[in-house]
């Protein structure tokens, strides 16, 4: 295997500011962290009493609910577009042999933001695409479940045909996501991020790498939900896994950017 797993793994430690450099990357996710407990707060309080005064009232609960979250959605992908447009330098810097690896914050916040905004609409861009793809079979199986609505064999087989026809795209948009990271990271560019032909390329000519590179991350961003689960006992141990998510990233990242730079499809 060609890719450091030593490197990726301890770079983000070996910066002589590491420690507050990871914090101000930590705090995005905090904030959106405690944005979430503000909101599920004010959620609860304002549907209980609603909900009590009619039937209609569910309705008007569902509406409030639809909007806090869209809320939440569009704050929280804002808040989170520093720190991932932070990672996505980061990759850069791997990618073009820059230093340092762990960026500097200096006046470069709003730079950082809009990284991380396009890596976000390039990533909704695929999953729209997605969705016009979901919507074929979604209608076939709507039109054949009206005409055979009281046949549960039926009802079932919609929905299975739904899920195999849309997994295949959903599985492979996944299995990709890595190297638009770093396609895009490489040289800022948004079309990069779409460059299909590049991409797929450059994941066969590193396939041995990629496996690894996939493996490793996966169980170091399983750890994050893991280590959740584990710390909800103690106050202490909830406030500090946001802090975690920024080296999670970097790591998981410069794994994909090592194994992007082995397959030369860099610029």
């Amino acid at each position: 295997m060609s890719v450091d797993i030593k490197k990726a793994f301890y770079f983000p430690f070996r910066d002589n500011l590491w420690l507050q450099k990871l914090l101000i990357g930590g705090i995005f996710f905090f904030a959106v962290f405690i944005l979430h407990t503000i909101m599920g707060f004010l959620n609860a309080v304002v549907r209980i009493p609603i909900s009590d005064y009619s039937t209609q009232m569910p309705l008007i609960t569902r509406g409030i609910e639809a909007i806090f979250s869209l809320f939440m959605t569009i704050f929280s992908v804002l808040i989170y577009a520093v720190p991932v447009g932070y990672v996505l330098q980061s990759v850069h810097n791997e990618i073009k042999g820059e230093t340092p690896l762990l960026p500097d914050w200096d006046s470069k916040f709003l730079s950082y933001f809009k990284y991380g905004l396009y890596f976000f609409a390039a990533n909704f861009l695929y999953l729209f695409i997605i969705a016009i793809v979901a919507a074929i079979p979604t209608m076939i199986s709507s039109i054949v479940f009206g005409l055979y609505r009281d046949n549960p064999i039926v009802s079932i087989l919609s929905l299975t045909f739904i899920v195999l026809f849309v997994t295949p795209f959903v599985l492979i948009y996944l299995v990709i996501l890595p190297f638009i990271a770093t396609s895009y990271a490489d040289n800022f560019n948004f079309q990069d991020a779409f460059k299909l032909d590049k991409i797929f390329i450059g994941i066969s000519r590193v396939i041995p790498d990629y496996l690894a590179s996939a493996g490793l991350s996966i169980i170091i961003l399983l750890l994050i939900p893991l280590l959740l689960v584990l710390s909800v006992c103690t106050c202490i141990g909830i406030l500090v896994i946001p802090f975690l998510i920024l080296p999670a990233l970097l790591i998981v990242l410069n794994l994909f950017s090592q194994t992007y730079k082995q397959s030369g499809i860099s610029l």
